[in-house]
């Protein structure tokens, strides 16, 4: 479905009843996706649209659409686009070429957009670990930027800049993240997915939430000090904690509220629990 105002461009396949009824691998499903795809492409071709506000595409695509990407980037970078989202989920029900290495956005810097681009999500992507560096360097005016279920070649990802405007940041990375490293002064939320990363924060003097999914919230409330920088100043810390052991869990979480009592916190301290293993 393509829903059109001026300005707006939506393509979400998951609105279609093709998509609601889909078997993975059916020869019939591939081909509708690729008539998705060929869709977006005849919309782009003929916008005479001077600008573009948001443009958002959710397509599970993979590495074979590349090129059919890439011209829908260009598209919407050079209509000045203010949000941009990228959605390839579940790409590996649907082919099985992999992810889509994106390329860097660095060849958009003179463009207009380079000043306009406010909004950046990008999601079942691969990127390498100059990507999010090179981007941030490159748009110096992106406020929120949520990257989900990325794949990182290289492992080291840099949020860093004395000048960043981001305020909203969100990552999450599938395979090959080993350091995350995040220095914004105007960071004020932060939602981390990850495991056993090391993340090290710096010159964040205006984070006020933060949120910590995955098995990182067990590293967090074992060593409090991975977050002890910016605790005093959070409103509110969320960790979701993964299925483990009752005991261990209790154990650590009492440890943990402790800590955060003996800190003068005034945070709201939210320790969600899903099912828990014997």
């Amino acid at each position: 479905m393509w829903s059109y105002l001026p300005g707006y461009y939506d393509f979400d396949v998951s609105a279609t009843c093709w998509w609601k009824f889909r078997k993975i691998w059916d020869e019939q499903y591939l081909l509708n996706v690729r008539k998705f795809a060929d869709y977006v492409n005849q919309v782009v071709s003929s916008s005479r649209a001077p600008r573009v506000h948001t443009f958002r595409v959710r397509i599970p695509l993979d590495s074979s659409y590349r090129a059919d990407i890439h011209r829908w980037v260009n598209f919407a970078m050079g209509k000045s686009v203010k949000e941009l989202e990228l959605n390839l989920s579940f790409y590996y029900g649907v082919c099985c070429g992999g992810p889509l290495l994106l390329d860097s956005f660095s060849c958009y810097a003179q463009y207009p957009t380079g000043h306009t681009l406010v909004s950046l999500s990008l999601a079942s992507l691969c990127i390498n670990d100059s990507f999010v560096h090179s981007l941030l360097l490159n748009f110096p005016n992106l406020e929120r930027l949520s990257m989900r279920d990325l794949h990182c070649q290289g492992g080291n990802v840099k949020v860093v800049g004395g000048l960043l405007k981001l305020r909203y940041l969100e990552m999450s990375f599938k395979t090959d993240l080993v350091t995350l490293e995040i220095s914004a002064r105007n960071l004020i939320s932060i939602v981390f997915v990850g495991h056993d990363e090391d993340v090290k924060f710096s010159n964040v003097p205006l984070l006020q939430e933060a949120s910590f999914e995955g098995t990182y919230p067990l590293r967090v409330i074992h060593n409090p000090h991975n977050i002890s920088g910016f605790s005093s100043q959070l409103t509110k810390l969320n960790l979701n904690l993964p299925s483990v052991s009752l005991s261990l869990i209790c154990s650590l979480s009492l440890s943990f509220f402790f800590w955060w009592l003996s800190r003068g916190n005034s945070v709201t301290l939210y320790l969600r629990r899903p099912m828990f293993t014997s």
